[in-house]
């Protein structure tokens, strides 16, 4: 249920995003930002005018980050088959705005 609502969310943010322009909406995939957040950081600040200060960074460096390695095996592959098919759906609205 989770992944669908997921799914029905992201439909909604393009909808909004087509009425208000990338000028005006920064759409950001999460995994994105876990994998890219030096540089997807900053851009945000600058989206939002807000000046850049690389403490930022260098405190959420040092926060835990276990996740979803907190689960074990089995417990992940169920979600993984779950909710891939939706997310893969997700991403590709996604990639429509970019």
């Amino acid at each position: 249920m989770a992944c669908l609502s997921y799914n029905v969310k992201t439909s909604q943010i393009h909808e909004i995003a087509a009425h208000l322009g990338p000028e005006r909406l920064y759409i950001l995939d999460y995994d994105d930002l876990i994998r890219r957040r030096d540089t997807l950081l900053p851009d945000m600040f600058a989206f939002a005018s807000v000046p850049w200060d690389d403490r930022f960074l260098a405190r959420l460096r040092k926060r835990n980050k276990r996740g979803s390695r907190q689960l074990s095996g089995p417990v992940r592959a169920r979600i993984r088959a779950f909710c891939e098919p939706e997310y893969i759906r997700a991403l590709e609205l996604a990639k429509q705005w970019r």
